[in-house]
């Protein structure tokens, strides 16, 4: 029988794609124009539109379609024609086909031969005369909402590059729809709490005042939350725009060195867009009880490494030296909350400090207790705001004019107060900050 290879989508970067200068450069425009284009998507059928529209400059296809799941058993089919997406009355089991092995496992499915296998929908293609499919999961909080998937006539025309670039686009668009959705869910809880908190107005009118001025403090703060949040989204966009337009305007430069790094500031960038979906996402898992607190052996000082190269790629405008060496190698954690909160703390040190400086980063054992602080000489915090500072949506009055959303900070100390830990801050206004967190190294 002919081969299916399935890929993790762990394994496919973009900057490993076997593609010469041109395709690459092109490759990028696309990417980049996508990701705008989705930035701005303001409803489901928007997305679905420009997953029809953008998959032919991306990836070659005679048919594309995409589906959704329906119960726990079958997958609805979408057809992605012109600049739509066509629900064409037809669904796939999950069992015993391809795309449902690409739902199921998470895994991009590659099948060569679609006339030799025996899978419901590559039958159905080979039918059709389409003799090559992809098939990439949707992603969203590590579980598959559906699957993208193009076919074509021509055998041979597909391979783990092509397979990659469905990956990523379909990675793409699972965090607009995924973003679309938590907006819409948190838009409804809030229209809810509107109407009861009238009903309340009109049964209390001794507290009418009084509900009425909590009422515009809550909704002014979802309202800078939202537009600071906005804010944070536009830079890494920015970021990916601008590395692609470079190379569009002057081609002829484009080295393969310079290639590399403008692919590692995509994928960088769009690491942070999911840092920030996640941190919008935990902030509402946080308000309906619903945090996961799964600890286990963490490398603690690998992660506060990992994130340093990180930040240093992003920001090669400051100076991050970590002394980690007094660290224990591991400790008793949940790896994705710690480092979130790392990653929150080393955002700030850096968002917060004019480029050029310093941030420094040390580790050190102390008895049964791992200590980190991170040190920064940025715009500070005055001192009788310290106590307001862990609140959710509070922002320093020294913060002006910086993005942020107000919520990390929050986020970090109930992280820290699962672990049974403590984060305490050091700092004045124009003296810069310093956190220290504090961790039991056996849980």
């Amino acid at each position: 029988m002919a081969e299916t290879r399935s890929m993790s989508h762990q394994k496919a970067p973009i900057r490993s794609l076997e593609f010469d200068t041109d395709e690459q450069q092109r490759l990028l425009g696309a990417f980049a124009g996508l990701t705008e284009q989705m930035s701005r998507a303001s409803s489901r059928e928007e997305v679905l539109s420009l997953a029809a529209t953008w998959i032919p400059n991306i990836v070659p296809a005679d048919r594309a379609s995409i589906t959704f799941p329906i119960g726990d058993e079958d997958l609805a089919v979408h057809a992605l024609e012109g600049n739509k997406a066509i629900p064409i009355g037809l669904s796939l089991p999950i069992a015993n086909t391809t795309t449902g092995t690409a739902f199921r496992e998470l895994r991009t499915v590659l099948t060569e031969d679609t006339t030799q296998r025996s899978e419901m929908d590559t039958k159905m293609l080979a039918g059709k005369g389409l003799v090559t499919c992809i098939n990439a999961p949707l992603i969203s909080q590590g579980r598959a909402i559906g699957t993208l998937n193009v076919a074509h006539w021509k055998a041979g025309v597909y391979n783990e590059s092509h397979a990659a670039l469905l990956f990523h686009t379909a990675s793409i668009l699972a965090a607009q729809l995924n973003l679309l959705d938590r907006f819409f869910t948190t838009q409804e809880k809030l229209e809810a709490m509107v109407a009861e908190r009238t009903r309340e107005l009109e049964t209390q009118k001794g507290r009418l005042q009084t509900a009425l001025d909590k009422e515009k403090e809550l909704s002014g703060l979802q309202r800078q939350f939202v537009s600071m949040v906005s804010h944070e989204f536009r830079t890494p966009l920015a970021i990916i725009d601008g590395a692609a337009q470079r190379f569009l305007r002057r081609p002829e430069k484009a080295t393969s060195e310079k290639l590399t790094a403008s692919f590692k500031k995509i994928t960088n960038s769009v690491s942070r867009l999911m840092g920030l979906i996640e941190t919008v996402l935990d902030a509402a898992h946080l308000e309906e009880g619903r945090i996961k607190f799964e600890p286990s052996g963490c490398a603690i000082r690998h992660v506060l490494e990992d994130l340093q190269r990180a930040y240093l790629e992003t920001y090669p405008t400051h100076l991050i030296e970590a002394n980690l060496s007094k660290l224990p190698a591991q400790i008793e954690a949940d790896e994705r909350l710690i480092r979130q909160v790392f990653s929150n703390l080393l955002s700030n040190a850096v968002k917060y400090s004019p480029e050029g400086s310093t941030v420094r980063i040390e580790g050190w054992q102390d008895g049964e207790t791992a200590v980190i602080s991170f040190q920064d000489n940025g715009v500070g915090i005055p001192k009788d705001e310290l106590s307001q500072l862990f609140e959710r949506f509070f922002r320093a009055s020294t913060s002006t004019g910086i993005a942020g959303s107000g919520i990390g900070l929050h986020l970090t100390r109930h992280f820290i107060d699962l672990h049974d830990g403590s984060i305490d801050v050091e700092s004045a206004e124009g003296a810069g900050a310093t956190f220290t967190v504090r961790l039991p190294v056996d849980g």
